[in-house]
């Protein structure tokens, strides 16, 4: 996904940065534009298994995962960037509530995959364990074996473009979520301000996920995007918040993150609640 846009040679001379951000504005619905930037968006699924006090591992229900849940996230060079739903899953697995006050059981992640956008099947990416670094509330990156936008390192007023990830139904996310992306090109942003507010595409269609992307402009006239800032909807508007100020160190997810307030958006009890022991063989994608 490290595509590179090649632009005319004479329409870069002579221009700054921003003046060259504004002329990319011309080109905002440009298919490689999209095409670069569309397959930064993935469908992420992640399942959990919970351990015992001796390191044994659970599925559920003869499955080698306890649950899985599924969330959005931004492929980039070596990582993901991820919300909480992935994470710590089973905050939002209602499977989950009657071992939550159990103290035998550890909930721990077990298969992290991916679903690029277009694409029809999962690819389960290779990840260290205990990978999960926290860069702000809800914004995680996961360390893996990847490729996609470098994160941006700017600061001060800049253009760039709104990626917006909409699902034409309120459903909750499952494997099956169908999903479009949107560009929106987007003026005089402070990236390094808290909460800028910024609007999504007016149509009815249920937004689900937003990033804002910058272009990064060589001498040699190549332009590459990179990620500059994660949208978050505090029940009042979307609003950017930059990813590029690390909140802490490296962390192992912990169960007792938990959010009370995420019950009435857990899915419903769909098994027996019948813990599956799993071959020690069986450790996930983690390396």
């Amino acid at each position: 996904m490290k595509k590179t846009l090649f632009l005319l040679f004479f329409a870069l001379i002579g221009i700054g940065v921003l003046n060259a951000q504004n002329f990319l504005g011309v080109f905002a619905s440009d298919n490689l534009i999209k095409e670069t930037n569309y397959k930064a968006v993935v469908l992420v699924e992640q399942s959990y298994q919970l351990k015992d006090s001796k390191g044994n591992a659970y599925g559920l229900d003869n499955k080698p995962e306890f649950g899985k849940m599924y969330s959005f996230g931004i492929l980039i060079e070596n990582g993901l960037i991820v919300d909480d739903r992935v994470t710590h899953p089973w905050n939002y697995d209602s499977n989950y509530d009657s071992y939550k006050e159990n103290r035998e059981y550890t909930p721990t992640l077990f298969e992290t995959s991916i679903k690029p956008y277009g694409e029809k099947e999962f690819i389960k990416l290779q990840r260290d364990e205990n990978s999960f670094k926290e860069l702000r509330d809800n914004c995680f990156k996961l360390s893996c074996q990847s490729q996609g936008l470098n994160l941006a390192d700017t600061t001060g007023k800049v253009n760039g473009w709104m990626v917006w990830v909409m699902q034409p139904t309120e459903s909750e996310i499952t494997k099956d979520t169908e999903y479009n992306v949107y560009l929106s090109f987007v003026q005089e942003v402070d990236v390094k301000a808290s909460g800028f507010e910024v609007l999504p595409p007016q149509n009815t269609q249920k937004v689900i996920a937003g990033f804002f992307i910058v272009p990064h402009i060589t001498l040699v006239g190549t332009v590459t995007f990179e990620l500059c800032s994660f949208a978050y909807n505090d029940s009042s508007a979307w609003k950017l918040y930059s990813i590029i100020q690390d909140k802490t160190s490296e962390n192992e997810t912990k169960p007792e993150k938990g959010k009370e307030e995420n019950d009435d958006k857990k899915p419903k009890v769909v098994s027996g609640g019948k813990l599956t022991p799993v071959e020690n063989s069986k450790k996930g994608n983690v390396k």
